[in-house]
């Protein structure tokens, strides 16, 4: 789209040359340059419009000649510039010497600066007062454009609400221990036990798989001697809790199911026998961290047999006399090297 100084360029020229030029035809030569009186005033009150002075340069430097002077005018211009309805108008009127007129014109903008109309009034008064000239030259500057709006300011972005990032006790972390066990109730004596297991925690919870050998060791009995061997597997769930950087302590319910293994070495006509050993229990650990993720751990529990162990033999006389029956309870101790896995943060006190 043409802009307001273009379209005035279009319409003034159309206009001059239709109706202010004269009838006679013009000669060859071009004509005396016309000398033009002029009587501008800017009415609206804004220091950037165009007063008389600096209409005058304006349009004589789109002329490239003076084309002004106070006495022995051709031609006399009066024009104001004013403010209506928040427009700015331009008004012009080119009248002889006499007070004959010669044409009149009116620019109107509504930009409510004068920058357009500084442009379009200067060049609309070159063309009124030059219209003889066969060949009329005019210099038009480069028309720069207008300033774009800044943008509007960004709309503030929603506060976003953090999204907590999981703690270190809401990640899996696999674990796993060994060690040794005294336990005594459930067979003959003091028995030893190796065990290792393994166990998944996150957070206070954790699950524990356990595996354990019964260390063979013989008991003696006046009838003879019997030698028991044995392993159980068993699983356990368990909840921290007294946690510290350096230490941790669990409460553990567990159960575990194997074989028992028994031989009669110095009974006559005895056999080898196997039974089941089955065993529920209750008990607590405490962990104290030596090294990074790895400590030791001690652990109390106490539990009674599902399958009580009862060691019985065969005699001459064909009787199977008990020579030993497991108790109703049966407690176990256990000390075991342990490797816990904590967060960074907790490890420490980092």
């Amino acid at each position: 789209m043409m802009s307001l100084a273009q379209r005035t360029v279009a319409v003034a020229c159309s206009l001059v040359l239709t109706s202010l030029l004269p009838e006679t035809s013009a000669s060859a030569e071009e004509t005396r340059p016309i000398r033009v009186r002029l009587h501008w005033t800017n009415q609206t009150g804004d220091a950037t419009c165009l007063d008389e002075e600096a209409l005058a340069k304006a349009v004589e430097s789109r002329l490239q000649r003076q084309a002004f002077v106070d006495a022995s005018p051709d031609l006399v211009l009066d024009g104001s510039l004013m403010r209506e309805s928040g427009k700015r108008i331009a008004s012009m009127t080119l009248r002889r010497p006499d007070g004959e007129l010669v044409g009149r014109r009116e620019l109107e903008s509504p930009d409510r600066s004068c920058s357009t109309l500084n442009e379009a009034v200067p060049l609309s008064v070159a063309l009124m007062i030059d219209y003889q000239q066969r060949v009329l030259r005019l210099h038009v500057p480069a028309i720069k454009p207008a300033a774009a709006a800044p943008p509007p300011p960004p709309r503030p972005k929603p506060a976003l609400v953090p999204t907590p990032s999981p703690s270190n006790d809401d990640r899996w972390r696999l674990g796993s221990r060994a060690g040794a066990a005294a336990e005594i109730g459930a067979l003959p004596g003091l028995s030893w036990s190796t065990h290792v297991s393994f166990e998944a925690s996150r957070g206070w919870p954790s699950l524990r798989l356990e595996a354990a050998w019964l260390v063979p060791r013989s008991a003696s009995f006046d009838e003879g001697e019997v030698t028991l061997a044995g392993w159980t597997l068993g699983a356990a769930g368990c909840g921290s809790w007294l946690r510290t950087d350096r230490f941790r302590s669990a409460l553990c319910l567990g159960g575990e199911a194997g074989r028992l293994l028994s031989t009669g070495g110095g009974f006559e006509r005895n056999k080898d026998s196997a039974s089941m050993l089955a065993n529920a229990w209750l008990g607590a650990d405490a962990l104290a961290y030596l090294y990074q993720d790895w400590g030791l751990s001690l652990g109390l529990v106490g539990g009674t047999p599902l399958v009580k162990q009862r060691l019985e033999y065969t005699n001459a006389g064909g009787e199977t006399p008990s020579l030993f029956e497991a108790s109703t309870l049966f407690a176990r101790m256990s000390l075991s090297f342990v490797y816990a896995p904590r967060g960074s943060d907790q490890k420490f006190g980092r």
